[in-house]
């Protein structure tokens, strides 16, 4: 088992404050032997901006709910592919 030490940087978008609470005690409970830190964001439009590069935040892990206001999940990781590709 990989136990890497290095702090696990995970985005969590949903509309659902009760989803990412859940998804946030799932993944900390999964692993307890890891660090994480998490951003969030409750629409797509928030949510793609968390996504974008940043050198002092690398991220190790998206996860989007699909139908959200304003974005769906899926438009946003066309958006971060098109970008990724220019």
């Amino acid at each position: 088992m990989n136990r890497n030490n290095r702090t696990q940087r995970i985005v969590l978008i949903d509309d659902s404050a009760e989803d990412r609470a859940r998804l946030r005690a799932a993944l900390l409970k999964g692993a307890p032997w890891r660090r994480y830190q998490f951003r969030e964001a409750d629409n797509g439009v928030d949510g793609l901006e968390l996504c974008r590069p940043d050198p002092d935040w690398p991220i190790d892990c998206i996860i989007t709910d699909v139908q959200m206001p304003r974005m769906s999940g899926l438009d946003i990781l066309r958006q971060l592919k098109n970008e990724e590709q220019d």
